[in-house]
């Protein structure tokens, strides 16, 4: 990997900002959507108009090679012309959130209130567990899709997460994992560290990292394979990149 020239994009509606923003971008087991958050360092014409539920996308890279971190959508509006200078993001768990569902199931599986949940909130793409469950009747009132989905776990009595990755809905299906990126002592990690029960790996860009996937450590601390619990990009003012990594050890 070459480290030597770290650089960030952010696509927002029809705009492509690469200088002039800082970024901060988090990944994590416990909340339903990634989001992020953009930061403008320097001003904008007033002619820069976004909108609620435009399209965003963030990049991090090398010498002019990107990998997409971040896919999703703005929170809020956003005029250039305010003084408000930052920008919410979330990932497109976003239109569960905002989708409303007044239904009752009269029996139905887990996968099968996913199924509908998303197809309501215009989310195409699923990947479900293929664990079989009885069929219950599963009343919604005055709730939305993402309520519905997250009030599953109960209602069934299963463990089961929903997260959006890399544009698919994943209920109860982590995503297959061919490799594992290998952090190493005195080459690829800045520090390691206890942060509130859980250990944090701070290293250079890795934008391919999210939740959920498993990664490899060698340090004289600790050693082995561990789960990712959350991960967190930043971008300073100055384009300058870390990512940190929390996980559990042993």
């Amino acid at each position: 990997m070459d480290c030597f020239y770290p650089a960030a994009a952010a696509q927002l509606g029809s705009y492509t900002f690469k200088q002039g923003v800082a970024l901060t971008i988090c990944s994590s087991d416990d909340s339903p959507s990634d989001w992020a958050t953009v930061r403008f360092t320097r001003p904008l014409g007033d002619a820069v108009q976004l909108k609620r539920m435009d399209a965003a996308a963030l990049y991090l890279g090398y010498s002019g090679s990107f990998t997409k971190v971040f896919e999703g959508l703005l929170a809020a509006d956003f005029a250039s012309s305010g003084s408000v200078r930052e920008v919410r993001l979330r990932d497109a768990a976003l239109r569960l959130a905002l989708t409303p569902l007044n239904h009752s199931f009269a029996g139905a599986t887990p996968q099968e209130v996913v199924r509908y949940c998303c197809r309501a909130a215009g989310i195409p793409s699923l990947e479900l567990s293929s664990a079989v469950y009885p069929q219950r009747v599963y009343p919604v009132i005055s709730g939305t899709a993402l309520s519905a989905i997250e009030g599953i776990n109960h209602h069934w009595g299963v463990s089961a997460s929903g997260y959006m990755q890399d544009g698919v809905y994943r209920w109860g299906k982590p995503p297959a994992q061919t490799g594992m990126m290998l952090f190493e002592y005195g080459k690829n990690i800045v520090s390691l560290t206890k942060e509130r029960g859980l250990w944090v790996l701070t290293t250079v860009s890795v934008p391919q990292l999210r939740h959920s996937t498993k990664f490899r450590l060698v340090h004289p601390q600790l050693s082995g394979d561990f789960m990712i619990r959350k991960v967190l990009f930043t971008v300073s003012d100055a384009g300058f990149i870390r990512s940190k990594i929390f996980f559990k050890g042993v």
